[in-house]
């Protein structure tokens, strides 16, 4: 699940629950980064669209806006089961790995451009 607080430790709120295949992910790892859109960015190691292993998704720091925006397949060349935080760059774009998959079978490294997302 994500949750918010205050910096002071009150105000903890449920802000979603993640409900796992074949519309959600599961499993988030990780941590979350902010975008410069104003989004907060993470993974999950499990779930994502059907047959996924892992996603990719964004949501609003007030909770609403929740989008998967890609699930990991088992068995291809994307790689999946990503593991630790986004690292935002200088010029605004995220990157992570997956632990998986790959064309060696050893994990990947992927981007995720937030100017390119559609809300």
């Amino acid at each position: 699940m994500l949750y918010k607080l205050n910096k002071d430790g009150s105000g903890y709120q449920i802000i979603h629950v993640f409900t796992a295949r074949p519309t959600d992910g599961d499993g988030p790892n990780g941590g979350l980064v902010e975008a410069d859109d104003g989004y907060l960015y993470g993974t999950t190691v499990y779930g994502g669209q059907s047959a996924a292993i892992g996603s990719v998704f964004r949501i609003s720091k007030d909770g609403s806006d929740y989008s998967l925006l890609h699930g990991f397949p088992d068995g291809d060349g994307d790689g999946f089961q990503p593991i630790r935080a986004l690292c935002k760059t200088a010029n605004g774009h995220l990157f992570g790995i997956t632990q998986s998959g790959g064309e060696a079978g050893g994990g990947t490294v992927f981007g995720v451009f937030p100017e390119n997302v559609t809300r």
